[in-house]
């Protein structure tokens, strides 16, 4: 084996690296070579440089050894196992909701999530929280006079400045929380 130049060497290592992040061969022979027909021109050139499963990967064969690598036949059985396994997979996937317990489980638990889904308000950070647009587009047409305690009637002003939004408006969000999460 001769002294590589400094650009081989250094296509073979980039091609070996494509090969070891398992790259789809179409895009390593359209980015290193081309062509099919380029490809295997090079690769009876620098042949040597790489072992028996890298030129199984590359899908090449050498013309003139009663021995040739074939990467064909090896993705062909690939793909039939590949289908085997996902037909395999559908059928156990449409048994289980066959069964109208499996089935009526499922729903139940779609339902518990999109209940806890619209409850579910955020607080972004230090007393800041992500009122719903169904609260803020509630009108606010009444007035109602409760005796409370100060300080935390000083606390729901204070979350109401930093919501950017009235007391009566954080209020109102206050017991629409409470009633969506208690009826």
């Amino acid at each position: 084996m001769e002294k590589l130049n400094w650009q081989s060497e250094n296509k073979i290592k980039n091609i070996k690296t494509a090969i070891e992040k398992n790259e789809d061969l179409k895009e390593i022979i359209k980015k290193y070579w081309g062509s099919k027909n380029k490809k295997d021109l090079w690769l009876d050139k620098f042949k040597d440089n790489f072992n028996a499963d890298e030129l199984i990967y590359l899908d090449y064969t050498e013309t003139n050894s009663s021995n040739s690598v074939s990467y064909t036949e090896t993705q062909e059985t690939n793909k039939i196992t590949q289908l085997d396994n996902k037909e395999t997979a559908l059928s156990a996937e449409v048994e289980f909701f066959k069964n109208t317990e499996n089935l009526k489980a499922l729903v139940e638990i779609v339902k518990k999530y999109r209940n806890q889904q619209e409850n579910n308000i955020q607080i972004l950070g230090n007393g800041e929280i992500s009122i719903p647009d169904e609260v803020k587009n509630l009108e606010l047409n009444g007035n109602i006079a409760v005796k409370s305690n100060l300080e935390l009637y000083d606390k729901i002003k204070e979350l109401a400045y930093k919501n950017h939004c009235g007391i009566g408006q954080f209020v109102t969000f206050i017991l629409w929380d409470f009633l969506k999460r208690n009826l």
